[in-house]
């Protein structure tokens, strides 16, 4: 992994030095989408100085309400809340539960998802079964905000898999919506194990309405997944250990 990260920091690091963490009205509009890209895989990839700048982009809105540009909020939001602790989550929850903006309470519910620390996703995740917390037509996005962090994931798995006919009896078979979820749950998968808890959930509740597609798709998907990383994951780790070593 650590070889991954050092290629990736090396593969944008001429765009990272040259974009600018501010939106400028003369910023061309590709300009705009690519600075969240660039700076969100630095980020991830442990660079210091991207995320010692969203740590100070982050801190001056939490205390002081400076606003982050548009462009930049959700990974702002995102990283703020990946290493935060309980008392920073619980203030963003506040402001969360006061925003009348649907957008941007939607910004902040994905970020509240961001947490790393297992034990609040389970409690955001309880929080998110009560209609005054999040909506009910919010709730298939909700469970994909949890499962798009890589801690969350397997925990919003579980926990669809254990509540699957609470959900059911919730949402509806014929709510194409929820039915659509196994997909976003699911897209990131890759191992043989993962593929058998889809099998054993799919013969626990063969009918799955308006879901049926999806969950087809869902398991090709992840059948197509398993395959690459076989196939590809030591090629790359070989091609990454090779790369360094010469460079």
């Amino acid at each position: 992994m650590n070889f991954f990260r050092n290629y990736i920091q090396k593969i944008t690091n001429t765009q990272f030095e040259r974009l600018t963490w501010s939106d400028d009205e003369t910023d061309p509009h590709l300009e705009r989408l690519l600075k969240p890209l660039i700076f969100s895989l630095n980020c991830q990839s442990g660079r210091v100085a991207c995320k010692e700048r969203v740590t100070q982009l982050f801190s001056a809105w939490l205390n002081n309400k400076t606003p982050i540009p548009p462009s930049l909020r959700q990974l702002v939001y995102r990283q703020g809340l990946g290493s935060c602790n309980n008392t920073v989550w619980t203030n963003v929850k506040a402001r969360f539960e006061k925003e009348s903006s649907s957008i941007e309470q939607q910004n902040l519910l994905r970020a509240l998802a961001s947490s790393h620390e297992p034990w609040i996703i389970s409690k955001l995740l309880e929080l998110g079964e009560e209609e005054s917390f999040v909506k009910k037509h919010v709730h298939p996005d909700f469970l994909g905000f949890v499962a798009s962090n890589t801690v969350g994931n397997p925990i919003v798995w579980v926990y669809y898999r254990n509540n699957y006919a609470k959900l059911v009896e919730r949402f509806g078979k014929g709510n194409r919506y929820f039915g659509g979820v196994i997909k976003s749950l699911t897209s990131s998968f890759s191992l043989e194990t993962q593929l058998q808890e889809m099998d054993l959930l799919y013969k626990m509740y063969p009918d799955a309405g308006a879901g049926a597609t999806s969950r087809k798709v869902a398991y090709e998907t992840v059948q197509s997944n398993v395959l690459w990383a076989k196939r590809s994951v030591p090629v790359i780790k070989s091609w990454l250990q090779n790369h360094f070593k010469n460079a």
